[in-house]
């Protein structure tokens, strides 16, 4: 299929639309530019790696977990989790779940180790812990992964949940003030697994 082009009236007084010129079959041809812009400006862009994780032998145990604490006049959007997991001896299979908080876990609070992905963004407002067993009220699901048993001293990738490409807002986890987003275990497991979590978001 050959390009071809419509006639337009000529100029005028009115309001100037952006275009692109080009030459089509020997024409002036010109091509309305059209921008997608963000309903958002980026106030800031952070990252934090946890710490090796020792669970307990509990069920829905709270891994890791980041919350938008109420009152923050900011909106967190989550742009990548990863968890990798290396155990101390053989240890079984689980499923680790991504899901919704609506309250805050207890735990051991990491905000401090949170960086900056430039030096110019203020401090985030967001609030990181892990290891904080059955605490905080849970939401929905948004994504699970299978923990494969595995052997002393493997490691392994168990997931890797990206949305830092995402095409359309809207699809990416994104926290109001008082909501969070937690990795929690789903089976209680055994004590050999070593967990690490490493969280990226924006800030709106």
């Amino acid at each position: 299929m050959s390009e071809t082009y419509i006639q337009a009236p000529a100029d005028g007084a009115g309001k100037k639309l952006r275009a692109i010129q080009k030459t089509v079959s020997a024409n002036t041809v010109l091509s309305e530019c059209v921008i997608r812009d963000s309903k958002r400006a980026v106030l800031g862009a952070y990252s934090v790696v946890t710490p090796e994780i020792t669970t307990t032998a509990v069920t829905n145990y709270r891994i890791a977990s980041i919350f938008n604490p109420n009152g923050s006049g900011k909106t967190i959007v989550i742009k990548r989790i990863i968890v990798s997991n290396r155990c101390n001896a053989a240890s079984a299979v689980n499923i680790i779940k991504l899901t919704f908080l609506s309250a805050d876990v207890t735990g051991t609070d990491i905000s401090s180790s949170i960086a900056k992905k430039d030096s110019g963004f203020p401090a985030s407002i967001a609030v990181v812990k892990h290891t904080a067993a059955q605490t905080g009220t849970l939401g929905n699901d948004v994504a699970a992964y299978a923990k494969v048993g595995t052997a002393s001293g493997s490691a392994e990738l168990i997931c890797d949940y990206y949305y830092a490409n995402a095409s359309v807002e809207g699809q990416e986890v994104i926290l109001n003030p008082n909501q969070g987003f937690v990795v929690q275990k789903l089976l209680a497991g055994d004590v050999d697994d070593r967990f690490t979590v490493v969280i990226e978001w924006e800030e709106y």
